[in-house]
């Protein structure tokens, strides 16, 4: 009987401490984090043009969940549910990331990355004005200062498949920059083209802006580049996480977003 009251007593000291414990770490009750609610709908017509079947469709649609996934996960302690709505939407619950623009900003731009020839017979007051010469296009430019815009050889470039990309700092102006490290088919093409390029200015565009506009003194042959330009150290690590994590199969657009505030 002794044993008996011992063993109770001794049970009831240990779930004592243990829910003092607790409570002093705070693990009683875990909070809510803010959450963003998204749903985001694929291009129609650049899913049809694409999904010739229900099965294709579908394909298409999983690989975008995927990327996405890769996308959020990357930034680290998160809670993530992506569910799809009908042939087209989904909906994706995210939480710890703070607000849902920076959820959009990764939701709504494909990553496609290429690598362009600047036009520089095009004088800047005629990009300004819309004019330049036949095989150029106009895009937008982030430069350093402000937003501009400049123009570009429509051929001679490339478009990079695949790509690792991570965050890191400018060797000598200790700026946020994005290195890239190019997989073997990635190389050549990286090689050929600053190969046929030396003394030319070249620029670097994802998903349709141009980031960066450098001059290539010789040909990169190693396999290795580097994005600079007015980043931030989030806005760097944003754009390596997008080109790590791969291309969207298709557009997508925001059809509604919103914030559930922690209870």
């Amino acid at each position: 009987m002794l044993k008996y009251f011992l063993s109770k007593w001794i049970a009831a000291v240990l779930s004592l401490l243990l829910c003092t414990v607790l409570s002093a770490c705070g693990a009683r009750s875990i909070p809510h984090r803010p959450t963003a609610q998204i749903v985001i709908e694929a291009d129609p017509a650049a899913l049809k043009q694409r999904a010739q079947t229900v099965e294709a469709n579908d394909a298409i649609m999983a690989e975008a969940v995927t990327v996405m996934g890769n996308r959020l996960r990357a930034f680290g302690d998160i809670d993530l549910q992506i569910k799809r709505i009908g042939a087209n939407r989904l909906s994706i619950e995210v939480a710890g990331l703070g607000d849902a623009e920076r959820v959009v900003s990764q939701m709504t731009h494909r990553g496609t990355m290429e690598f362009r020839v600047v036009d520089e017979e095009s004088f800047p007051d005629d990009i300004a004005k819309g004019k330049i010469r036949s095989g150029s296009e106009i895009l937008p430019y982030r430069g350093e200062a402000e937003q501009t815009k400049i123009a570009l050889r429509t051929v001679g470039g490339f478009e990079v498949k695949s790509v690792r990309a991570n965050q890191v700092f400018n060797q000598y102006s200790n700026a946020p920059a994005v290195t890239l490290t190019f997989d073997e088919a990635g190389k050549a093409e990286l090689a050929k083209f600053t190969s046929q390029n030396v003394g030319k200015s070249i620029a670097i565009v994802v998903d349709r802006q141009v980031l960066s506009v450098p001059r290539i003194l010789e040909p990169i042959t190693l396999g290795s580049a580097q994005i600079e330009g007015s980043f931030t150290v989030e806005t760097a690590n944003a754009l390596a996480i997008r080109l790590a994590s791969g291309q969207l199969p298709v557009e997508f657009k925001v059809v509604e977003s919103k914030m559930i505030k922690s209870k």
